[in-house]
């Protein structure tokens, strides 16, 4: 029994990183009306360029300070907007008014390229990397040989705290309303 709950927490943390993944191919899907298969790809990078500013900064080998983490995070966010924004412009702005398979496939495109070019040896190369640990990995408690680690207690939480974020963005702001209209007005032009 103790080995069936510790996959179940196990789950629990792993779901909660899937769901935010899940929750950026949403969004998209929800606003532009495509799917975006570049996205984990973008994602990916996000966590690389993490892995390279905390080698440029010199936080690889002695582990990086917890104050140091809001840095990196904006640093990577930061990256990965200037991807996304490039992306979108040189990839799936020119194909707007396209037919949606086109889309499709220019999206796929623009994944494999990421990929492949990712494995290039002055990129990321093909092997693996560790990232530098700013949470322990030690139990924050156990209940009879059940571990629950601080790692998987952040991931939970701040997984839960982002989805009711977003949530109270998307139906209870401005912000929401216009993105909610703008979905809309696609779909009665579509005739979805």
């Amino acid at each position: 029994m103790t080995k069936f709950v510790q996959v179940c927490l196990n789950g629990l943390t792993l779901g909660s990183l899937y769901a935010l993944i899940a929750l950026g191919y949403t969004l998209v899907y929800g606003v532009l009306r495509f799917i975006n298969f570049a996205h984990s790809d973008v994602v990916t990078i996000g966590a690389w360029m993490a892995f390279v500013f905390c080698s440029a900064i010199g936080w690889l080998g002695t582990g990086s300070p917890l104050y140091a983490m809001p840095f990196i995070l904006a640093l990577s966010m930061a990256a990965c907007a200037l991807l996304g924004f490039t992306i979108e412009r040189l990839a799936y702005r020119p194909l707007r008014r396209a037919p949606r398979l086109n889309v499709l496939i220019t999206a796929i495109g623009v994944s494999l390229f990421l990929q492949n070019v990712g494995q290039l040896k002055f990129v990321f190369g093909t092997q693996p990397q560790a990232m530098p640990k700013l949470l322990s990995e030690k139990a924050l408690f156990t209940i009879s040989n059940v571990k629950v680690p601080v790692v998987d207690v952040a991931i939970v939480l701040l997984a839960a705290g982002l989805l009711l974020w977003l949530q109270y963005l998307v139906f209870s702001t401005r912000l929401g309303q216009a993105m909610r209209a703008g979905l809309s007005l696609a779909a009665a032009a579509v005739g979805v």
